[in-house]
Formats: structure tokens, C-alpha cells, sequence
């Protein structure tokens, strides 16, 4: 089985490159006795989190911007340090997922890598708050086979039901026919030529003894694109409200001033752009 292991280089986007020219606008034209330091910083992020269209760097940029922020302020704006620390750490793993690209597959194994231990009191801490126990979309020969069995499953092609699988055998035949449409699945006079009488799928049927964190974990090292694409569905849904939540907060934090110059000197430079 040959493979490649990539941590895909991130290319800019027009929009990211835009954004980050208003950083350096930004940075030269906020250097003035009117707004601190620290408020700049922290102004731009939350301009850049505003027009980014990334929700995952949406994310990174609310969570960046409330590290900047020391704990007296926290208080007085009622800034969970906590929360935000869970946010970012499953965003960060979601935001540089590993791509392993198989030559004979379609689509990569999509592989997340939590920057903490595997455990049932992580799961708990980062994980469990907003996933919901989903089916993942994996590729199977990559779960580890003591915790689970991998098996085919057969399809077939012409009505699409399963006829069979190795755990409970040809469920779906009858006198080597589908019990459904009636198409002959005898494998004695196929040709070639000729669509197959089934397809075939492979699943993984976990152990029942097996606690289903450390099934989840085992997960994220073989999803395919579309477990990946659900994983990470779940935890906007769950992280885009907090941040919204937090950016609101940090608002308060800064003068409302510094914002209006930040998107004037955006729009001034999109101007520019655009003659």
C-alpha cells in the first residue's frame, strides 16, 4: 500500500491576502499617541476575524485575540479563559488536519490530531461538549483491528440493497438471486465485459467491550473526507455562537473608534486594489 503523508501547505486566498494587507495598513497607520498597543492588536484581530470568511480562521482570530487579554480584563468582561482554551485547542486540530493520500483511493485518509492525551477525561473536557455520537465515515482497514473487526458488505448493482456480508452471510439471496429486484448474483457466468452482479463496501464493527472514546479517537486517524466534512460540521455548530459570544465581549475592551479606522483604512485599500 503505497502512501504519502502530508500536512497540505496553506495557500492564501485573495481574500486572505487582502486581509493581510490590512494588517500591515493597520500597523502603519495606528502608530499615533491615539490607541495603545495593545489595542491595536487586539482591534485587528477582531477586524480580520469580522471579514474573514473561513470559519475555522474566524475561530483562530477570536481565540489569538482573547489570549492578548490579562486576566483583570477576563473579569470585567466575564471572559471564560477556560472555554476559550477548549475552543482553540479543537480548532487548531481541525484547522491543520493531516491528509494521507493512497494512490488507489479517490479521496485521502483525513487524520485529526488533538494536541492533548487520548483519554476519557479529555474526551470529556474538549470533546464531549459538542459532539453527538454521529456515525463517522472512516476507512476502515485503518481502525486498529483489536478494538473492532473490519468486513465487507455486498450491494447489489442493480437495485443498490445489501444482499450480504461476512458477519451474517447472504441475507439478501435467494437461488443465487436479490430478493429485491431479482437480478442473478452468480459469480459462474459473469464476463468481464460486464457490469459486476455486486459491489462491494468495507465497515468496521467496533467491539461492544470498547468505551467509545477511545473509539472516537481511533476515528479521527482514518476518516475519509466526508467524516472529516461531519466532524467538523458538528463543532462549528456548536463553537460559531461562543465566538460570537466572546467577540462581543472583547469589544469591550477597546475604544470604539479604533474599529471605524481599521475598515476605513480596509475600504481605502480595496479601493486601491480595485483601480
Amino acid at each position: 500500500m503505497e502512501q504519502t503523508e502530508t500536512a497540505p501547505a496553506h495557500e492564501k486566498s485573495e481574500d486572505e491576502k487582502q486581509l493581510e494587507s490590512l494588517g500591515d495598513l493597520a500597523s502603519k497607520g495606528l502608530r499615533g499617541p491615539k490607541y495603545g498597543i495593545f489595542e491595536q492588536l487586539l482591534s485587528q484581530h477582531l477586524v480580520l476575524a469580522t471579514l474573514t470568511s473561513d470559519p475555522l480562521r474566524k475561530i483562530q482570530l477570536v481565540c489569538e485575540a482573547s489570549l492578548l487579554v490579562d486576566e483583570e480584563k477576563r473579569r470585567a468582561i466575564q471572559l471564560d479563559p477556560g472555554k476559550v482554551d477548549a475552543v482553540k485547542t479543537v480548532n487548531d486540530a481541525l484547522q491543520y488536519k493531516i491528509l494521507c493520500n493512497l494512490k488507489q483511493k479517490i479521496t485521502p485518509v483525513v487524520t485529526v490530531k488533538f494536541g492533548f492525551e487520548p483519554s476519557e477525561e479529555n474526551y470529556g473536557k474538549y470533546v464531549a461538549p459538542w459532539w453527538r455520537n454521529l456515525e463517522l465515515s472512516i476507512w476502515p482497514h485503518w481502525m486498529k483491528q483489536t478494538q473492532g473487526k473490519t468486513y465487507r458488505v455486498f450491494y447489489c448493482s442493480s437495485c443498490s440493497n445489501r444482499v450480504a456480508d461476512d458477519l451474517d452471510g447472504w441475507t439478501g439471496m435467494k437461488d443465487e438471486r436479490c430478493i429485491f429486484c431479482g437480478r442473478s448474483l452468480s459469480t459462474s457466468n459473469y464476463s468481464y465485459d460486464e457490469p459486476p452482479p455486486y459491489f462491494i463496501i468495507h465497515r468496521f464493527k467496533a467491539k461492544k467491550d470498547v468505551p467509545y472514546w477511545t473509539l472516537f479517537f481511533s476515528y479521527c486517524h482514518a476518516l475519509n473526507q466526508s467524516g472529516y466534512n461531519s466532524l467538523e460540521t458538528c463543532f462549528l455548530k456548536w463553537a460559531t455562537p461562543l465566538t460570537m459570544q466572546t467577540m462581543a465581549k472583547l469589544t469591550k475592551a477597546v475604544k470604539p473608534g479604533i474599529f471605524r479606522d481599521i475598515l476605513k483604512m480596509f475600504a481605502r485599500s480595496r479601493e486601491k486594489v480595485d483601480k
